[in-house]
């Protein structure tokens, strides 16, 4: 490769190198690749991106918006493994798989799933959000916007519904409204959570009226701002999605300019969503209330506990989150560490023993006198 991707874009004016230096300052803070922190800051465009990119790794491009993906050539590779190299499979032809990559360089990504599905892979270049975008669609998870414009959507369907419902609290056929979530011992036993049941379409005009990021605002504003139905709702969103994903932790991480949620599944961090920046310190003190934590200390590290009961396709389940905050150079930080129940009640024949060795460990542990290592 002659050239990066940065020199590049300088010498062909479509950035300047402020903007660059810009980009890149974020990309030290915040990681990632350049060319989806350049889309991020408004920079540049996502399409000028995939071309640009196109040009220097001399591999072609896709447009995965007017791409439709059968069904069999997605069931080729999981979503985690989609998730983990930000690939995904666009069309099969023989023995030859047609993989989008958004770093067509990553012969690591190449390797595993070419052994993983025995086919050889084609590479083409898509860009980071369209391929975020597209397992969204096709594996039927959420992608980063679609957590937040259900939090949105939901509540302003529930507030049309309870102004056509009345003031007593009752629907037309007599069922109660959801209960309002309490800020310290949350249950949503009662409220449908499946992501699926939301309306995904936000209509124009839709959107938060909450704490501006350059306002000065007192506790009592910012608790307040706190318990505002949709950031309650997007709070429960993503404590069940987490759930759902298989995810161990929640990491709200605050920058500069932005903020951004990430759930670290099977020891690697993905991106979930990007809200924006105004509603960063209500949802922050949601997270520290419901912990009872104290939310004018933004000085000192904090630790605390949320316990909540939910229910998932008609089972009820009591989950326990760890919380800590620690400050940061914009703002706190939080760490929410999910404790399961159900997934620590694991025998050995769910570690993925041969029965040959499981035998042979089963023996060994059994002697009175001995001693087993378990080394990696």
């Amino acid at each position: 490769m002659s050239a990066k991707l940065g020199e590049i874009l300088v010498r062909e004016n479509l950035v300047t190198p402020q903007q660059l230096r810009e980009a890149l300052d974020f990309q030290r803070t915040s990681g990632g690749r350049l060319g989806s922190n350049l889309v991020k800051l408004g920079i540049i465009s996502d399409d000028v991106i995939t071309a640009v990119l196109s040009r220097q790794y001399g591999v072609p491009s896709i447009n995965l918006d007017l791409f439709h993906i059968e069904d069999d050539v997605i069931k080729l590779i999981s979503q985690e493994v989609a998730l983990k190299y930000m690939v995904l499979p666009v069309s099969r032809v023989g023995s030859t798989l047609t993989l989008a990559m958004a770093d067509p360089t990553n012969v690591f990504a190449m390797d595993d799933i070419k052994f993983m599905t025995g086919f050889n892979v084609e590479p083409v270049i898509a860009s980071e959000q369209s391929i975020q975008m597209s397992v969204g669609k096709y594996y039927g998870g959420s992608n980063q916007i679609d957590i937040f414009d259900a939090a949105v959507a939901f509540e302003t369907e529930k507030a049309a519904s309870s102004n056509k419902n009345g003031r007593n609290g009752q629907s037309k056929n007599g069922t109660k409204p959801a209960p309002k979530a309490n800020s310290t011992n949350l249950s949503v036993a009662d409220i449908d959570v499946s992501l699926g049941s939301f309306d995904f379409e936000v209509q124009e005009g839709e959107e938060f009226e909450l704490v501006q990021e350059n306002d000065e605002i007192d506790l009592a504003t910012l608790a307040r701002a706190s318990e505002d139905a949709p950031v309650v709702r997007l709070v429960n969103i993503l404590m069940v999605d987490s759930l759902r994903r298989g995810a161990s932790d929640i990491h709200v991480e605050p920058y500069e300019k932005d903020f951004r949620i990430r759930f670290r599944i099977d020891g690697v961090l993905y991106d979930v969503m990007h809200p924006p920046m105004k509603i960063r310190d209500p949802l922050i003190s949601r997270l520290k209330i419901m912990a009872k934590l104290d939310i004018s200390e933004k000085r000192l590290p904090q630790d605390g506990r949320i316990k909540i009961k939910v229910k998932i396709d008609d089972r009820s389940r009591e989950l326990d989150f760890r919380v800590s905050t620690l400050p940061t150079l914009f703002g706190e930080k939080v760490v929410l560490r999910l404790l399961d129940k159900e997934k620590l009640m694991l025998d050995m024949t769910k570690l993925g023993f041969e029965e040959e060795s499981l035998e042979k460990f089963q023996r060994a542990i059994a002697n009175p006198y001995g001693m087993v290592l378990v080394t990696g």
